[in-house]
């Protein structure tokens, strides 16, 4: 092996193990592949399990959802924020973190790539908080100056231009330094005028791990949809959904600076 090789080698040796050290959650075969692309892409189209999901306190619960919700399209995609140089690990960067999860007024006029239109596409329409499921009075983005705490639950509303108005829960969690967002539809996601994804039948993790300045982010997002004219087979269905999640990535990254 010439010295240049050598030299390469052991610097991809010393990148893999300061991540997995870094990021004890991490599995050491997804590590590496994240060091050479910067991004993981599965598929939970059909019932897969997830194969991306690094060992997070709630993985189990992640598991178990997945599992319930029987998915008929889905994906789940891992990817690494390089940072911008503040430490994101920190109690400040921690609480910036959380507030920016909270911030799902700032997702309203997002777009991603529709691949069924084969062309960009409002994502969301309309995006707020809200005080209560029946009500739907909107609210302000929630802001945390303090500590932030374990579990939190809000409602929110989002106008989806595929899927029309949605009402969401939107649950908060935080532990062992990784803050995770679960949210699910409290009503019916419809598409052509049909149920197209029957209420709490569709499913989304966001979950940041912060190391650093760096973030490992790790996404999922799918659901059970009706079977009609094999829309729920169809390949583009999963990859907008993949442009979906992919936007949402996208947004975290442009909000911190990237």
């Amino acid at each position: 092996m010439s010295l240049r090789s050598l030299a390469i080698a052991l610097a991809a040796a010393v990148g893999l193990a300061s991540l997995e050290a870094q990021v004890p959650y991490l599995d050491p075969a997804a590590a590496q592949a994240l060091e050479a692309s910067g991004e993981l892409r599965g598929s939970l189209t059909s019932g897969a399990a997830p194969r991306l999901l690094p060992q997070l306190p709630l993985r189990e619960k992640i598991l178990e959802e997945v599992r319930a919700r029987q998915l008929t399209v889905g994906v789940e995609l891992l990817a690494i924020y390089p940072g911008t140089g503040a430490a994101l690990d920190t109690p400040e960067g921690l609480r910036r973190l959380y507030n920016l999860m909270h911030a799902v007024s700032g997702m309203k006029g997002l777009e991603y790539y529709s691949a069924s239109r084969k062309r960009m596409r409002t994502l969301f329409a309309e995006s707020y908080r809200i005080d209560d499921p029946v009500t739907r009075g909107p609210l302000p983005d929630r802001v945390y100056p303090g500590e932030i705490p374990a579990v939190e639950q809000v409602y929110l509303f989002q106008e989806d231009l595929t899927f029309g108005g949605t009402i969401y829960r939107a649950e908060y969690y935080f532990e062992g330094g990784v803050l995770s967002l679960h949210t699910t539809n409290l009503t019916p996601m419809r598409y052509l005028g049909l149920n197209m994804i029957k209420e709490e039948e569709s499913l989304s993790w966001i979950c940041l791990i912060p190391y650093g300045s760096r973030i490992l982010f790790y996404g999922l997002t799918g659901g059970k949809t009706m079977k009609f004219l094999g829309l729920e087979k169809s390949k583009s269905r999963e990859e907008s959904f993949y442009n979906r999640l992919k936007a949402i990535y996208g947004w975290y990254t442009r909000a911190l600076g990237g």
